[in-house]
């Protein structure tokens, strides 16, 4: 199964509604995998 963007972009949209999804997505997404932190080691959080 392929997204197309607009389903992408809906379920971000969606996610972005519930304050702090995203925060808390990464933050467990880090705990879950030691390689998770370096893989994201240059990532702009703002941006």
């Amino acid at each position: 199964m392929t997204a197309t963007n607009e389903e992408v972009q809906g379920s971000y949209g969606r996610c972005l509604k519930q304050k702090g999804f995203i925060t808390r997505f990464y933050e467990l997404l880090m705990e879950k995998d030691p390689r998770m932190p370096k893989m994201f080691e240059g990532t702009n959080w703002t941006q």
